[in-house]
């Protein structure tokens, strides 16, 4: 059995209390437990603060800005304090859909040496209500395949 793998997750946000919410609770909710989470707030005036914080968990780990400076200043600065074996930057609005996201990603970069990253994302479109998914990434000499086809086992690249 391989050993545990440790993941980083960085989160961007400014403004987002009414939201990171469900972000946080997403990633505590992973089954698989070795992970650190920093949180980078952009210089926020909304009470995302408070709602970062009324998580208590040692994994969490909130660094606040006093001046607004976006996501790209914001996230790299999250990135030199990940202590991680892989990285996972995750959006302020985002969720991770199921609990095994992270035993998934794991299995995944595990089982080919080929895997150098991996990149996805889902929303709501507002327009239709429907589900809209991408995935990228360098798999198995491939650049790009359907966030369908890594969740749901097409293809042999997930099996949850």
């Amino acid at each position: 059995m391989a050993a545990m793998k440790k993941i980083s997750i960085v989160t961007g946000t400014y403004n987002r209390g009414y939201c990171i919410g469900r972000t946080i609770k997403s990633v505590l909710d992973q089954t698989h437990r070795d992970f650190e989470y920093w949180i980078m707030d952009d210089g926020s005036t909304d009470n995302t603060r408070e709602v970062v914080e009324s998580f208590n968990d040692p994994r969490l780990h909130y660094v606040r800005f006093d001046v607004n400076e976006t996501h790209a200043v914001r996230n790299p600065q999250g990135l030199q304090r990940c202590t991680g074996d892989y990285i996972l930057r995750l959006d302020s609005d985002d969720v991770l859909i199921t609990p095994a996201v992270f035993e998934t990603m794991l299995k995944n970069m595990e089982n080919s040496a080929e895997r150098e990253w991996l990149h996805g994302y889902s929303w709501i479109d507002e327009r239709t209500g429907k589900n809209v998914n991408y995935f990228t990434g360098w798999v198995d000499g491939k650049i790009e395949m359907t966030f369908e086809d890594f969740l749901l086992g097409a293809k042999g690249y997930a099996d949850i």
